[in-house]
């Protein structure tokens, strides 16, 4: 399958940006230095499930987003923890504190993944963006690599 071919665009899309986008697949569908390939699928779907998550759009009104409880809605390849950060970098990145993160730290998400983690969130985010100011449906998630 060929990825980001964009026949069906309404506008043309120069080829260094297919390109680019190409590469970064076959970048996300490889390990990376704290996440497995299917690891880092699961983050890139986790980025597209969050905008849909019950809990994520109640938390998002609340006065504090750390004083309400509940769960979000998730495919259950991620730990808790991993689909929070996620959850919390797409719909409310605006509240995220250094005490969240170090309090995640000690839960059992080290910094280092959470970088990496939030590397994929943006990266992923930002690809599907694009796709969604065209009018285009993001494109499929690659499969991992072994």
């Amino acid at each position: 399958m060929t990825f980001f071919n964009y026949a069906h665009s309404p506008y043309p899309i120069r080829e260094d940006i297919k390109a680019a986008y190409r590469n970064y697949w076959d970048t996300l569908k490889a390990a990376g230095n704290w996440w497995t390939g299917a690891e880092r699928i699961a983050i890139a779907q986790e980025v597209r499930n969050a905008n849909q998550c019950e809990f994520c759009l109640a938390r998002k009104q609340a006065l504090s987003p750390y004083t309400f409880s509940g769960e979000h809605s998730h495919d259950g390849n991620l730990s808790p923890l991993a689909v929070d950060a996620i959850h919390r970098i797409v719909t409310d990145q605006h509240r995220i504190t250094q005490q969240y993160i170090d309090t995640n730290s000690e839960a059992g998400l080290s910094d280092a993944q959470y970088i990496e983690l939030t590397g994929v969130v943006v990266a992923v985010f930002s690809i599907d963006e694009f796709n969604r100011g065209l009018g285009l449906a993001p494109e499929e998630l690659p499969q991992p690599d072994a």
